[in-house]
């Protein structure tokens, strides 16, 4: 008998296991996973000689609160950008995302913003490549808000019921162009646990097709973000 019981617990394990990498990337990026908060994480980099390391780094793809945003940009250079990603933070409203409230309203969206290319001057626009195609990556998870524990990811108060569940791909064409260019895209809740968990998203922007630069092979985005849309009738 202590036989078989030790073979039965040694199967549970795996079931049980929480993805502790997973649970670090969704933390960072989404909320604060020990001292890094709502941080854009990205495949690579460009790093210009003569200029500071991070001048090009993911973060500069979420400042577009600062006054200067538009001297700043996300560049890659590896294969041109191409097959290179970045997950950036997702804006949700807490009060609106129970699955039990998404089911009865049959919809939930989000938005797409993006600003292609290097913007602060229409010569670094053109001498950069652009994006041509991106595909967006939802990630759907079911969780609830609870004390901080051994449950919860480390440092946050999200204990994760359900994920992640690959809700879909998106695949976005984009115009060549300076202007800020925006996107509803829905999703049906795949999660099936609990109509009174919230539901959150991870978004992964993968590049897929360029307009090329005049001058140089990098690749920049200057800004994009997420942002889940109010529904109508809840504005009020």
């Amino acid at each position: 008998m202590r036989y078989v019981l030790f073979t039965l617990s040694l199967s549970i394990v795996p079931l049980c296991a929480r993805d502790f990498a997973f649970e670090k990337l969704y933390g960072t990026v989404n909320h604060c996973y020990k001292k890094e908060c709502r941080k854009a994480i990205a495949s690579s980099f460009l790093i210009e000689k003569g200029k500071p390391k991070g001048e090009y780094s993911p973060d500069k793809i979420q400042d577009f609160r600062n006054e200067n945003w538009r001297d700043t940009a996300w560049c890659v250079s590896k294969n041109q950008g191409i097959g290179e990603y970045i997950y950036v933070s997702y804006s949700n409203n807490p009060r609106l995302n129970k699955y039990k409230d998404i089911w009865k309203r049959e919809g939930y969206s989000f938005s797409f913003t993006i600003i292609n290319g290097f913007v602060k001057n229409k010569d670094l626009f053109l001498a950069n490549n652009r994006v041509k195609k991106i595909a967006i990556e939802v990630q759907e998870i079911a969780y609830t808000m609870s004390v901080q524990g051994p449950d919860t990811i480390t440092g946050t108060d999200i204990e994760i019921f359900d994920g992640p569940i690959l809700n879909g791909v998106h695949e976005i064409e984009l115009v060549d162009k300076m202007d800020e260019q925006e996107f509803k895209i829905n999703v049906v809740p795949v999660s099936k646990r609990d109509g009174y968990l919230q539901m959150d998203l991870l978004l992964k922007m993968t590049i897929k097709e360029i307009y090329p630069g005049n001058k140089y092979k990098d690749t920049c985005i200057s800004d994009a973000r997420f942002e889940m849309v109010v529904p109508e009738d809840k504005k009020k």
